[in-house]
């Protein structure tokens, strides 16, 4: 790797300096310090005058000097940027205030000559007209302001009912967890869990009854067609009577346990 000669540092160093105080680093001495850098002063030497010692411009390390170099380029940039923003927002600021100086004075010169274009007789009429719509604002207002009132009493009554519900919630589940306790609980949970399951299993083995009986019917009603043996029909007959009876007897079996499931929550 290079290694940049001393004289080309102190250079550099002194070229970055010159443009962050605005005058050449020799002239430090010579400057007086007003009330408003003490600040700003008292930073940079207790931040940056460790960075630009004697030893870092006769003996300077690479990463160190770049990240030095780069901080104050980059606080430079960051300088002139926020100068840039804040002169724009002074040219605005100064345009809406001589907008609203221009604004003004129409006003005022509108309201002259309306009070010298009126005649006095109907400037009575005048002022009772300002004052009969200002009170007819201020109503309007007020009763805007009265529903405003109301709708969030309303809103205020639904979220207080909301958290009673919720605390009665809370207070339900921990009273029914003391008093069944939290194993029970839980058995009870995982029980449900099974019956749904077996439900589920049920209803499935169901399904299947049902097409078996479909399909059933359907060979049944091809064989009958075709071979007309009553024999045949009777005994299929049968075998779904016996499929219904064994679905009948599930449906039973499964109302009565969960009857007794929900007997015991």
């Amino acid at each position: 790797t290079p290694t940049p000669k001393a004289e080309t540092v102190q250079t550099l160093y002194m070229t970055v300096l010159r443009h962050l105080f605005r005058f050449k680093p020799e002239c430090h001495s010579m400057v007086s310090t007003p009330p408003y850098s003490l600040i700003q002063t008292h930073f940079f030497w207790s931040h940056v005058s460790t960075c630009c010692d004697l030893v870092a411009l006769t003996s300077p390390e690479k990463q160190r000097t770049l990240t030095i170099l780069s901080a104050i380029m980059n606080f430079l940039h960051f300088r002139k940027q926020r100068m840039e923003m804040i002169l724009e927002k002074q040219a605005r600021l100064r345009a809406d205030v001589e907008r609203l100086q221009a604004h003004t004075r129409g006003i005022r010169d509108a309201e002259r000559k309306i009070e010298i274009t009126i005649p006095p007789e109907q400037q009575a009429t005048l002022s009772e007209l300002n004052t009969t719509t200002a009170h007819e604002h201020q109503e309007v207002l007020q009763k805007e302001l009265k529903s405003l009132c109301v709708e969030e009493g309303q809103l205020k009554r639904a979220l207080d009912m909301k958290l009673n519900i919720w605390r009665q919630q809370e207070v339900k589940e921990r009273h029914v967890k003391e008093v069944l306790g939290y194993g029970q609980c839980t058995h009870i949970h995982q029980r449900r869990e099974d019956m749904a399951d077996k439900i589920q299993k049920i209803s499935g083995q169901t399904q299947q009854l049902r097409a078996e009986i479909k399909s059933l019917r359907d060979v049944c009603g091809e064989e009958t067609e075709k071979a007309q043996v009553p024999a045949i029909y009777n005994t299929l007959s049968a075998a779904m009577d016996k499929l219904h009876q064994r679905i009948e007897d599930h449906s039973t079996d499964l109302k009565l346990a969960v009857a007794k499931l929900s007997a015991n929550i």
